[in-house]
């Protein structure tokens, strides 16, 4: 059964398309074609430098400070938690055009460059969150939710100018626990120049043209074939969705007995020993150290040259293009898909969710004019004049109906990929961190960076993720 428009209840209505796919859509009330969305991806972003946000921070603080409302507020300090390496450079600007406009709010940001869930764990534990975080639907999460730690986002007029759809997945026991960023998918990026050496002139596939390409990469170039963030248990796990989502596409199962018999503990990784034997055909083709590296990490591999391909989040393209700028000098080195998984090169695959959402902590604590100050940067954020700046700057696809069409500049490998969306011809499953529970997740990280690390053994390792899940899983109950 060739399944088309499945993300799991996800986006794709037709209404929604246009607000949910960067460059292929316009806002709410417009539509444009995928190429007239192309021409826009291709103009300058104007929020997409830190130089082009300082000039928008100069006319906000000249036009728009003094329109604010100062009142009688005491002067007041916010911490967040929801700038990431990916658009770290533009948070200055974003933290002074707010500031500027809010002249009595101090925001500082705190958590980047360690550990999110670790970060906010220890944080947690001090009772000392920061006010605004950026989280997901991981079980420590939950169980802050379960605590009464995070703010229903419901109450805030911007969670009006999120689809529907992503509100319900972000949704725990009744309770809005955030704004989505925008919509994940799982893609392949290819530095041309390295497929062009080994003989590829096209990007491959399928599965087998994708091994076949490995091989010619590694056998032609010396240079290694793929690499992957196997240090993360989101990216890492890519691989055993992707070809769930093939044998989807084939008509094995569906995407819903998948999704709800894995939150049941039911899900059997061992049943297919396709999926292993795939596993086991791609894993000897990583570079080496993949097996530990984070996502900034295949960032410097790409931009020294020394790897092909990188199998990583849509969230990741704009990092990805400028390393391969870096590497081969040209900005029309980059390409990107759907990963290559499927046996068949009709029935594309992927893998979506939700991004990470902002989310409002809960702090009894708080004067009125702190928690003021809270709900006034929570709005702000998710201004579409503000949040293309995050928008521009992660390159990812957003969700924001509010986005006009001149506000979302994406990287020129993204335009195919988001064109395929809008098509939706390509089956899909939900993304792992949508589905497991903590315990679940560390032996998913431990296994299958074993399985990176050694080049094999994928059988056993889905053995003990299996075991793990059907002992810890998320519809348990108590």
């Amino acid at each position: 059964m060739e399944m088309k428009r499945r993300i799991i209840g996800l986006i794709l209505t037709a209404g929604m398309l246009a607000t949910s796919i960067a460059g292929c859509g316009s806002t709410a009330s417009t539509s444009a074609s995928a190429g007239s969305a192309a021409d826009a991806s291709s103009a300058a972003s104007a929020a997409s430098t830190s130089e082009e946000v300082e000039e928008e921070t100069a006319a906000a603080s000249s036009g728009n400070a003094a329109a604010q409302d100062t009142g009688d507020h005491e002067d007041v300090t916010i911490e967040v938690d929801i700038v990431q390496t990916d658009w770290a450079e533009q948070w200055d600007a974003m933290k002074e055009k707010f500031e500027s406009e809010y002249p009595w709010i101090t925001v500082e940001n705190v958590g980047l460059g360690e550990d999110q869930l670790t970060f906010l764990t220890n944080r947690a534990a001090a009772q000392d969150l920061p006010d605004v975080c950026q989280m997901y639907m991981n079980q420590v999460f939950l169980d802050l939710a379960d605590e009464g730690l995070i703010e229903d986002a419901s109450k805030y007029d911007v969670a009006q100018d999120i689809p529907e759809s992503y509100r319900k997945l972000d949704t725990y026991n009744g309770k809005l626990l955030g704004l989505t960023q925008g919509a994940a998918a799982s893609c392949m990026y290819y530095n041309m120049q390295i497929l062009k050496d080994a003989g590829w002139d096209e990007i491959p596939t399928t599965f087998d043209e994708l091994i076949q390409c490995c091989k010619d990469v590694q056998d032609k170039t010396g240079k290694a074939p793929i690499v992957v963030a196997g240090g993360k248990a989101t990216t890492v796990w890519f691989p055993v969705e992707l070809l769930v989502a093939a044998n989807i596409a084939k008509g094995d199962l569906t995407e819903e007995d998948y999704e709800n018999q894995f939150k049941d503990g039911k899900f059997d990784f061992t049943a297919d020993p396709s999926i292993a034997e795939k596993m086991d055909q791609l894993a000897p083709y990583f570079l080496t150290g993949s097996s530990s590296m984070q996502e900034e990490d295949t960032f410097t591999a790409m931009a020294d040259g020394d790897v092909a391909m990188c199998l990583a989040g849509n969230w990741n393209s704009a990092g990805l293009t400028d390393a391969v700028k870096t590497a081969t000098g040209g900005d029309g080195n980059i390409q990107a898909s759907f990963p290559p998984f499927s046996d068949d090169a009709a029935k594309k695959v992927t893998t979506v969710s939700p991004e990470d959402f902002f989310a409002v902590t809960v702090d009894e604590s708080r004067s009125a004019d702190e928690q003021e100050a809270v709900d006034t940067f929570y709005n702000w954020v998710f201004q579409p004049e503000n949040f293309k700046i995050i928008q521009n700057a992660r390159g990812t696809l957003p969700v924001l109906t509010t986005l006009e069409e001149s506000d979302i500049v994406l990287p020129d490998c993204m335009k195919q990929v988001a064109s395929d969306i809008q098509g939706g011809d390509y089956s899909s499953v939900t993304m792992g961190f949508n589905l497991w529970t903590a315990p679940t997740q560390d032996v998913i990280t431990s296994e299958l960076g074993q399985w990176v690390a050694n080049g094999s053994g994928a059988a056993e390792a889905l053995k003990k993720i299996t075991d793990q899940e059907a002992q810890d899983y998320m519809n348990m109950e108590g």
